[in-house]
């Protein structure tokens, strides 16, 4: 059954019931939870967005590398720096995660201790040490040359095509 908005009573949408005792919810922190929610989202659209333009680009990437070999070199020597596009997405993605983490702790401490106090609160150290320390691995080597596999292949080819002219090249010369 809806209820019509004259027959709601507003003033206890923000009290939650624990131990038969009414307690009064932080409103700012829900609302700051609720915006980041909110924000989740458009940061996945936003961000997903920005993945798949970086990787129709590489793909173009990939293309050229087949006339240029300094692309795939130069994608390669990326990879192995840990500065390539993969791997950047890797580490970002690990620290929206955390990020989010940090943001629902620092959140649920609001909702759960401002009470009367609202922006005036500050959460003491016990808020901060429940939040884990930022962890990241760069990927294994193992992972980055699999990721790299046409690259590694095309200069592969170059090297091949090298080598032939060479040899060629080598044959023709005439002693004198």
């Amino acid at each position: 059954m809806v209820q019509s908005s004259a027959s709601l009573d507003y003033s206890k949408t923000s009290e939650i019931t624990k131990d038969s005792h009414l307690y009064r919810a932080g409103f700012t922190g829900i609302a700051l939870q609720a915006s980041e929610e909110y924000g989740y989202h458009v940061f996945d659209r936003c961000y997903g967005e920005l993945w798949q333009t970086f990787a129709k680009q590489h793909q173009v990437h990939r293309l050229a590398s087949l006339v240029a070999p300094f692309l795939t070199i130069r994608s390669i020597s990326m990879a192995l720096a840990g500065t390539d596009v993969a791997q950047h997405q890797d580490f970002s993605l690990a620290a929206e995660h955390y990020r989010r983490t940090l943001i629902q702790i620092v959140n649920s401490d609001v909702m759960q201790n401002a009470k009367a106090k609202e922006w005036e609160y500050k959460g003491d150290r016990s808020v901060w040490e429940r939040v884990p320390p930022f962890q990241y691995s760069a990927p294994p080597l193992g992972r980055v040359l699999r990721q790299q596999g046409w690259n590694l292949a095309i200069l592969a080819g170059w090297s091949v095509v090298a080598v032939l002219l060479a040899i060629r090249g080598a044959t023709r010369l005439e002693v004198v």
